[in-house]
């Protein structure tokens, strides 16, 4: 998987061939489907008491590190589709923005590093000859993400794995949709699926511009991860689908060893934050990228 389809893994982060209600969530128990699923409530929940419940998961939490074993499904250049996997991966983010995911195998160590901080974006393709993609997020603004190996923001990855809080200040359209209350922002292209039950994120729908599902993450078993230094648990889920209809990508997840890193508990994690979101150090010192494979999105735009 080379570096055009490498793009498509960031989500990224990521992060879909959409196949209608296949991708919503799904009771994994053998019992029978709560009635709390089964139909809305007779008086729907507010905005803000929707946004309580999800806030009230992720209150404390900072940061979380991760491995992760990752199974890709794309197409390639000639629309042949294609599977990789990950069983060596890691997913750090440093709330609310910085994101950096490893794809690694066994045996054949870190194929692929991606990520972003509160101004940039890259990804670094390790395989065979080395080379780097960068770019300022203000320039996917003014261009067609399709046109880009990334098919989404690399900065959306947090929100798309439910981990990013909601505003309790902002306006909102609440509804019910297939089991689950739904948040749609007045000021974003997003729809949220909110469990009726846990109030928890379980799935988060990115529009394109033409109304249809861009990104779609579906999210399912729920973890309560606990708070170093405190008897606080944040809520986050274990495992993840990303799928990118247009692209016929999809992306599986499944976390393990998740923490929440902080600061001072783990020297070694103390120091793969402190360098993994530096494009800089990663392109100079790390994985020594030549100058002439580091291709800079903006100025390709300026030309």
């Amino acid at each position: 998987m080379r570096i055009q389809q490498l793009g498509l893994f960031l989500l990224a982060c990521a992060c879909l061939g959409l196949g209608g209600c296949e991708l919503f969530p799904k009771n994994t128990s053998n019992t029978a489907v709560p009635s709390a699923y089964q139909r809305p409530p007779l008086i729907m929940p507010s905005y803000g008491k929707l946004v309580e419940g999800h806030n009230s998961h992720i209150q404390g939490l900072t940061r979380v590190w991760a491995k992760a074993n990752i199974d890709v499904t794309y197409r390639d250049d000639e629309g042949k589709t294609k599977k990789e996997s990950g069983d060596q991966s890691t997913l750090m983010i440093d709330l609310p923005q910085n994101v950096a995911l490893s794809l690694g195998k066994f045996g054949l160590g870190t194929l692929l590093w991606a990520g972003c901080d509160d101004e940039h974006f890259w990804f670094f393709d390790l395989i065979g000859e080395k080379s780097m993609l960068y770019g300022s997020h203000s320039s996917l603004s003014h261009v067609n993400i399709r046109n880009l190996p990334l098919q989404v923001r690399p900065a959306d990855i947090p929100m798309l794995l439910g981990l990013l809080p909601l505003n309790p200040n902002g306006q909102a359209k609440v509804g019910w949709e297939r089991g689950y209350f739904t948040i749609e922002p007045a000021d974003a292209n997003v729809k949220i699926l909110i469990d009726p039950v846990s109030y928890a994120v379980r799935q988060v729908i990115i529009f394109a511009p033409d109304g249809q599902p861009a990104v779609v993450s579906t999210l399912n078993q729920l973890y309560g991860l606990p708070l170093a230094g405190s008897d606080a648990k944040a809520y986050l889920h274990l495992a993840v689908r990303i799928d990118v209809p247009s692209e016929g990508f999809m992306m599986n997840a499944k976390l393990s060893q998740v923490t929440d890193a902080k600061p001072g508990v783990d020297r070694a994690k103390d120091k793969a934050f402190a360098r993994g979101f530096d494009w800089h150090y990663l392109a100079d010192r790390a994985f020594k990228i030549p100058l002439d494979k580091r291709i800079d999105i903006d100025q390709e735009m300026r030309r």
